[in-house]
């Protein structure tokens, strides 16, 4: 796969759809490695693009810059200048420190500009909506599942005003909500949570009995899609549908995975989840699989439709690529971010990642991701918790979590600044407005 220069691929990768006028004549803008870039004549109103190996145009008088194949295109007017900034906005981090029950919005200038007060401390989620409302995870410390890190069992939508407008709550001796979620555009919420399955089930369904802890228990994950208002579940896929004792079963679970973390109970334990409404697609990040998984959100009857990141999980040998991932989300169809933890045994140090996906026509080849950009740093450690957001403006905003350090760096790995949440935070939410 042909590759533009990655400053000009993620700064332009957000979704900002930018407009220019054009004259006669075209180039394409950009360093491109190993491509032939031959002179093509035109008119004033056309647009330039670049599918399955040809060029063609459409009619307009402004032009939207277009991605194909892995590329972004630029169009250009001869000697003409061109802007590419991008509007001047405000911008917004909003975080909710884990030993607090509130939750802040600091602006560009670090100022905090709101807070919302709920009765929980995080469990662990927290997102803004259009109308300056939150919807927030909060831990109800739920005595069947014990203390274990993630746990929530509520979630809340709370108003600019700080008035509680909906409470949901999945909190029982068989279930119990944790870590993320993620609202939909229809006003629904996914969110992720713990499913108790027996000892009994667990040995019918091909569980090695060795394979238990003392418990018996297995906690297998599920998503949910719920209306806060009515409590209704909207739709949901379990895990346990799609498990098996084939470990080669790429669009299955397998029944005797156990990760490097060797947790007989927690066995999938999924932190993040993001929604791509263009393709309908779910984005999971499975920590103790050191995977992440892709699944159908208009069929909850299918399976895994892509997954990477550790073939041992699959029934390989090779080495896994992820020690400890937390919130994969998209970029768009085929671009990923994650914050890869690390690990005090295997790799004591952390990452903030993007990877291509192998996504063409609408849909997944099983080919290996490809890793596009990382960032390193020598102090960037966080076991656990922890995120990144790939900001409008090309620049990486990440969460440190443990330390609560929150800090934005380019696509030429330079700290731009640094913020403290004073403890730590699961990770924070970028928005450039507040209403």
């Amino acid at each position: 796969m042909k590759k533009i220069a990655l400053a000009l691929v993620f700064a332009l990768s957000f979704g900002i759809a930018r407009e220019y006028s054009l004259d006669s004549g075209w180039n394409l803008l950009g360093a491109v490695e190993d491509f032939k870039v031959e002179s093509i004549s035109s008119d004033a109103e056309a647009i330039l693009t670049y599918e399955n190996g040809e060029w063609g145009s459409m009619e307009s008088g402004l032009v939207e810059i277009k991605k194909a194949q892995g590329f972004w295109f630029y169009p250009k007017s001869g000697v003409s200048k061109i802007s590419t900034e991008v509007a001047d906005t405000k911008s917004y981090i909003l975080y909710s420190p884990m030993q607090e029950t509130k939750t802040y919005l600091i602006d560009e200038e670090k100022n905090i500009v709101h807070t919302w007060q709920s009765s929980y401390k995080p469990g662990l989620a927290v997102y803004m909506l259009e109308d300056g409302s939150i919807i927030r995870a909060g831990n109800i410390n739920n005595s069947y599942f014990g203390k274990i890190g993630g746990a929530g069992g509520v979630i809340e939508r709370i108003s600019k005003d700080g008035e509680v407008e909906a409470t949901y709550r999945l909190s029982d001796e068989k279930y119990l909500q944790h870590h993320d979620l993620e609202p939909l555009p229809n006003g629904n919420v996914l969110l992720i949570a713990w499913e108790k399955i027996s000892r009994e089930d667990a040995l019918a369904n091909g569980r090695s009995q060795e394979l238990l802890d003392e418990s018996g228990e297995l906690w297998s994950d599920i998503i949910r899609e719920v209306n806060l208002q009515s409590g209704e579940v909207v739709w949901e896929w379990r895990v346990w549908d799609h498990v098996s004792s084939d470990a080669q079963k790429r669009e299955k679970v397998y029944i005797d995975f156990v990760g490097d973390k060797k947790d007989l109970r927690d066995w999938n334990h999924i932190n993040g989840i993001s929604y791509n409404s263009e393709q309908d697609l779910i984005l999971l990040s499975v920590k103790n699989f050191d995977e992440f998984w892709v699944i159908n959100h208009s069929d909850s009857s299918s399976g895994i439709l892509y997954r990477y990141g550790n073939p041992k999980a699959v029934g390989g040998s090779d080495q896994k690529s992820f020690f400890g991932l937390h919130d994969a989300r998209w970029v768009d169809s085929d671009t990923i971010t994650l914050f890869n933890n690390g690990t005090p045994k295997d790799r004591a140090y952390s990452s903030v990642e993007i990877y291509d996906l192998p996504f063409v026509d609408g849909l997944f080849s099983q080919e290996d991701s490809e890793l596009m950009w990382s960032y390193e740093a020598d102090d960037l450690y966080s076991v656990s918790i922890s995120g990144a957001t790939l900001l409008p403006n090309g620049n990486m905003l990440i969460t440190e979590g443990e330390d609560g350090r929150i800090f934005e760096v380019d696509m030429d790995k330079n700290t731009l600044w640094e913020y403290s949440a004073g403890g730590s935070v699961f990770k924070v939410e970028y928005y450039n407005i507040f209403n």
